[in-house]
């Protein structure tokens, strides 16, 4: 199916451009026993499903600062897949506020948090295509990263650029996955699944 193209997303402005105001966390604390009873009847579920002696592995989780105001530390993770029974998670860095140039500093963190985890962390690094994203992963492959992390929302990119042939060869030859944020972004098609240049290249 063909792809239209949908109109750029604008980035959104810095803290500096918007005067030096930081963004307001309009997030309400929330009772937690709200979270636990609705959250009851899936976890009774999943606990149903699971096979005995099941390996857990938690296929997406962050580490560190988001620009928005959230964040995740390595206790705090650790304490999350200890609740869920997860053995280990793989995790890359959140929209941090110090990802330029090319999510060096928090892919550096994330590799680093790894190595304290007793193993129990798979790092992957996360790339902005727009900033030598094949460079970057590169690098942190070099030194540990297990995966590639991808999202075009945050990062307001298509996968029809030829920045992004070059990380997926990568990625091919070094025999990595890629996981990529769909979310909002991804359009739906009567096959079930994304359409759009990714999805075209998941069907390959």
């Amino acid at each position: 199916m063909p792809f239209a193209p949908t109109r750029p997303r604008r980035r959104r402005a810095s803290t500096a451009a918007r005067g030096g105001r930081p963004r307001v966390n309009k997030v309400a604390i929330v009772n937690e026993s709200l979270y636990a009873d609705a959250l009851a009847p899936f976890l009774a579920e999943v606990e149903a499903m699971r096979p005995a002696g099941a390996e857990v592995i938690d296929a997406h989780t962050h580490l560190g600062l988001d620009e928005d105001g959230r964040s995740m530390t390595l206790p705090q993770l650790l304490a999350q897949l200890d609740a869920a029974e997860a053995r280990r998670a793989c995790v890359f860095p959140l929209h941090d506020p110090e990802r330029h140039p090319s999510y060096r500093v928090p892919n550096d963190r994330v590799l680093g948090w790894a190595r304290e985890s007793d193993r129990r962390l798979v790092p992957f690094c996360r790339l902005d295509p727009a900033e030598d994203p094949v460079d970057e992963a590169e690098r942190c492959l070099a030194v540990g990263a297990r995966g590639i992390k991808l999202h075009p929302r945050a990062q307001a990119f298509q996968f029809d650029g030829a920045d992004m042939e070059g990380v997926f060869a990568l990625a091919e030859e070094a025999s990595v996955p890629i996981l990529i944020h769909a979310g909002r972004v991804c359009r739906r098609s009567p096959t079930g699944l994304p359409s759009s240049p990714c999805a075209t290249r998941l069907r390959r």
